[in-house]
């Protein structure tokens, strides 16, 4: 790397393989800023992953779109990133209300339905650490055992690397069909999505959530980004206000970057918002020239916004607005990934009642809704609708319980129906199955002189139509 490159604090996120602490005045890829400021570090790589999907066949291309995480199929090629801007904007973010805060007049709130909207990775409604997540230890050691991340964790995310650059096609196994699909998604979560301090490994606590791949698309993995964001936002601006000697940014701050840009006043380099996911529209040309456009001086410190902010009719983003300053809940984790023992919370509670959003978006015909493709409504967003129309009045209550019972009486008739339809399907399957085994269509294979498809012969009759078969 020159030294201009070092200068502007670029990085591309891949580092050497030995020990960090060892390493961390030798690597590349590292900021250096002026005497007296921190080197800014990072292990988040998205041209690591763009050069492992770009291997992907039609096949394999299908099943990572199968997942819902199709967006990673259309990310552009970055091989360096600002980490001088990055760190700017983690400074300007309030964690308690996830709204980047440039000054008193300029604040841009943020949610997990943005983050979809920049990467295209699924947004639904389950929770990936929360109660839909709980998994046996026995099935995660399965698990484990077949990506083959036995061992120890040191190394896992080149573990799940491997796995995720095996050919696997239509003839491969059920079970390597699967684990594809969930070595992917660790190697995204741990070079781009959720990338933490170590450059070949991350604690992995979201292995409920990959034990079925026919349900990862419908986990809100987009929460899970902001959550791990968040944790970095206040690690960021604990190292800067301790004046550490080193900066570490971890999680997917390259987020950061697009959003602020894409929010505000950037005249002729304003992006219409009509192309999702967005970060397809950030070529590395392109998200040079609008960090150039954008940085500046203003009353003597350094900023990113130029000029104003612009409307939340011409973006595609939510715009929440915060109503109170929210509240944290658990332990965050600290930039290892490990839980911190100094009283830092382990994760940020998001509450919807702290939010709400402005009527004026972009036009949902282009837009669409967000989690449409990932969010299905059940008794809880039943129940918490009810909850918030009819709090207050105690006719309106008493009410929304025979709601909510009547609501769990469909809801069980559906499931049971579901269960009915499905165990019939079987049961069709298996006639399908033995018809097709006493009749088959290679009948010569089982040494009969003639094929009994049909049960009878075919003959082939001229017409004015030209050549048809007709059973005899």
């Amino acid at each position: 790397m020159d030294q201009e490159d070092e200068n502007q604090g670029l990085s591309d996120g891949v580092e050497c393989e030995q020990e960090f602490e060892v390493s961390l005045s030798e690597s590349e890829g590292r900021g250096h800023s002026p005497e007296g400021q921190p080197v800014i570090t990072s292990r988040l790589s998205v041209k690591h992953v763009v050069e492992t999907v770009a291997k992907f066949d039609e096949y394999e291309r299908w099943l990572v779109s199968e997942i819902g995480f199709g967006g990673i199929l259309k990310l552009p090629m970055h091989a360096k990133l600002d980490l001088k801007m990055s760190a700017w904007v983690m400074r300007k973010v309030n964690a308690r209300r996830c709204v980047i805060e440039i000054d008193e007049d300029k604040k841009i709130g943020f949610t997990a339905e943005d983050f979809h909207k920049v990467f295209g990775i699924p947004c639904g409604n389950r929770d990936v650490c929360g109660r839909d997540a709980q998994i046996a230890d026995g099935a995660i050691h399965f698990i484990k055992r077949t990506i083959g991340m036995e061992g120890s964790v040191a190394g896992n995310l080149k573990v799940a690397e491997s796995f995720v650059n095996r050919d696997i096609s239509e003839d491969s196994s059920n079970i390597e069909r699967d684990c594809f699909q969930i070595a992917l998604v660790i190697f995204v979560m741990g070079y781009l999505v959720a990338s933490c301090t170590k450059h070949v490994s991350m604690t992995i606590d979201f292995w409920g959530a990959l034990a079925n791949p026919e349900l990862i698309s419908q986990f809100n993995w987009c929460e899970y980004a902001i959550q791990k964001l968040m944790s970095a936002v206040l690690k960021v601006q604990s190292d800067f206000e301790s004046k550490a000697g080193t900066v570490h940014l971890f999680g997917c701050h390259v987020f950061f970057q697009i959003f602020l840009l894409d929010n505000i006043e950037l005249g002729m380099f304003n992006m219409p918002h009509f192309v999702l996911p967005h970060v397809q529209r950030f070529e590395q040309k392109i998200l040079g020239q609008m960090i150039i456009m954008a940085y500046g001086m203003k009353h003597g410190k350094m900023s990113y916004v130029p000029a104003g902010v612009r409307p939340a009719d011409l973006v595609c983003y939510s715009r929440p607005e915060l109503r109170s300053e929210g509240c944290i809940g658990g332990d965050m984790l600290s930039a290892s990934g490990k839980q911190s023992s100094s009283g830092v919370p382990n994760r940020v509670e998001q509450r919807t009642p702290d939010l709400y959003v402005r009527g004026s978006m972009a036009p949902p015909v282009l837009l669409g809704d967000a989690r449409s493709a990932y969010h299905s409504f059940g008794p809880r967003d039943f129940a918490n609708h009810l909850r918030q129309t009819c709090q207050g009045d105690p006719v309106l209550e008493e009410l929304s319980l025979m709601l909510k019972q009547q609501n769990a009486k469909c809801t069980m008739s559906m499931s049971l129906m579901r269960s009915r339809m499905q165990s019939d399907m079987l049961c069709f399957a298996d006639r399908i199955v033995s018809l097709v085994q006493e009749r088959c269509r290679c009948c010569q294979k089982r040494g009969r002189s003639k094929c009994i498809t049909l049960d009878g012969s075919l003959e082939s009759d001229e017409g004015s139509s030209g050549l048809r078969f007709v059973r005899k």
